[in-house]
């Protein structure tokens, strides 16, 4: 029994224990959590309170810094001139910049404008060279529509010409009782007299002025065109030989031995002329290169032989 009862209180006892122990244990677990918090606690603070000790030692070593070398007033001009310094490198390098920034927009403007010069120049030349081929074209055509109408009205007022000379030869014809031909024939010798006494070119030579009265009148009444005569004196002829020489004929005035009655010095003057032909008028006899001279005696046969001559040399000379 006594036995029984010392099993019923081990059991008891254990029991107990074991009970009173779990509950101290839990309480043994929450005591060390919170040992545990506060000691996280505790190295959150140490922790924060180190931040505090370094930051406080930074700006002590700050003061320190600032304050070194002769005080805080010192330390403010050392700042001033370093920044200064600064300023002065800073304006420097702006400046530097904008000195390139300017070259550079000195560059572009000079190579732009340079671009518009050479556009401008180039766009002128191709529109004047356009200009200049339209208005080529204009006056070609212009010019070819004036030589066409030229042309045109040549041919109809030689066609009307025609047919008015015809008309006139005919009339001609029937008033002297003569034919078509032999009106048309008379008609075209005295066309051709007409320009062969127009045309003329004559330098005409007398001894003094007073011998040029009749030669001056045989010209106007023969209608020889006064622009092509010069009349010159022997002392004139020798001092204008050069442009005398350019005249197609030497006509020498000897009516009456006026100019000389030696043979010799008239011979000398044909002799020496440059004209294409020369023609002597006078009754003393001299003696001339009969291919490019003719003479005239009388002032009846005077228009006769010196036309001859004329239509000699623009039939053989010319």
């Amino acid at each position: 029994m006594k036995k029984y009862i010392f099993g019923i209180f081990v059991l008891f006892f254990s029991f107990f224990f074991s009970v009173a122990y779990g509950q101290s244990n839990k309480e043994i677990k929450k005591d060390y959590d919170e040992i545990k918090k506060e000691i996280s606690t505790l190295k959150n603070q140490i922790k924060t309170k180190n931040s505090l000790i370094d930051s406080l030692i930074h700006r002590d070593r700050a003061w320190k810094y600032m304050f070194e070398g002769g005080g805080f007033e010192k330390r403010i001009e050392s700042e001033n001139k370093f920044w200064a310094s600064e300023a002065k490198d800073f304006q420097a390098e702006v400046k530097r910049d904008n000195t390139y920034v300017l070259i550079l927009l000195m560059l572009l403007a000079g190579v732009t404008g340079g671009a518009i010069i050479i556009f401008f120049t180039t766009y002128k030349t191709k529109v004047s060279k356009i200009l200049a081929s339209e208005i080529e074209k204009v006056k070609m055509e212009i010019n070819k529509i004036i030589t066409d109408t030229h042309k045109k009205a040549k041919e109809d007022s030689e066609e009307l010409a025609s047919q008015i000379e015809n008309e006139i030869i005919e009339t001609l014809a029937k008033v002297a009782n003569t034919s078509k031909e032999e009106m048309k024939a008379i008609i075209e010798n005295q066309r051709e007299e007409f320009q062969l006494i127009n045309r003329a070119k004559i330098v005409a030579l007398v001894k003094v002025g007073k011998d040029a009265g009749f030669i001056s009148d045989f010209f106007d009444k023969y209608d020889f065109n006064k622009n092509n005569i010069l009349i010159l004196t022997e002392e004139e002829y020798k001092e204008r030989k050069t442009e005398a020489d350019t005249y197609d004929t030497l006509l020498i005035n000897n009516e009456n031995n006026s100019f000389s009655s030696d043979k010799a010095i008239i011979e000398e003057y044909i002799k020496n002329a440059k004209n294409k032909v020369c023609f002597y008028f006078g009754a003393l006899r001299v003696d001339a290169d009969s291919e490019k001279s003719n003479f005239a005696s009388t002032r009846t046969t005077l228009y006769i032989q010196l036309l001859a001559l004329l239509r000699y040399k623009k039939l053989m000379l010319d």
